[in-house]
């Protein structure tokens, strides 16, 4: 036995059907929900920031594949690698190999960034220069 079920007047199959309601529904979803397609994803994405962590000096690369390098002045190692994304609250974070790290950050004027550490680091000043495109990783 077989179910049948109509759109737009054709013939379909239940599995048919389920499957066109599932596309439907996933093409709702509006970019907004989506932390991929954010202003601050779009602003960051195959971008570059250098600036200050407390009194680290540092350069990173946002790549647009998600892969995050990090040179730190003075660093051992020196260039770090993890993975950074825009979490569903909006905000942006870095998943290291032992932990994860969320940061509120928005635009200040001329290139600089307003960014704030959440959870435990929260009393760490940081100041960033977002730079377009990717910096050497290299220091002076």
């Amino acid at each position: 036995m077989s179910l049948h079920y109509r759109i737009n007047g054709k013939a379909c199959s239940l599995l048919m059907y389920l499957w066109i309601a599932l596309i439907a529904s996933s093409a709702a979803v509006s970019n907004e929900q989506n932390p991929a397609n954010s202003k601050l994803h779009q602003l960051l994405n195959g971008n570059s920031i250098y600036g200050l962590y407390g009194e680290l000096v540092f350069k990173q690369i946002l790549h647009t594949d998600g892969r995050l390098t990090v040179a730190v002045k003075g660093g051992d190692p020196e260039i770090l690698q993890a993975q950074w994304f825009i979490n569903k609250a909006g905000k942006y974070c870095e998943q290291w190999p032992d932990h994860q790290a969320c940061f509120d950050i928005t635009e200040g004027e001329q290139d600089y960034l307003n960014v704030t550490a959440l959870g435990k680091h929260s009393d760490i000043t940081i100041k960033a220069q977002l730079y377009r495109g990717q910096i050497p990783l290299t220091f002076d």
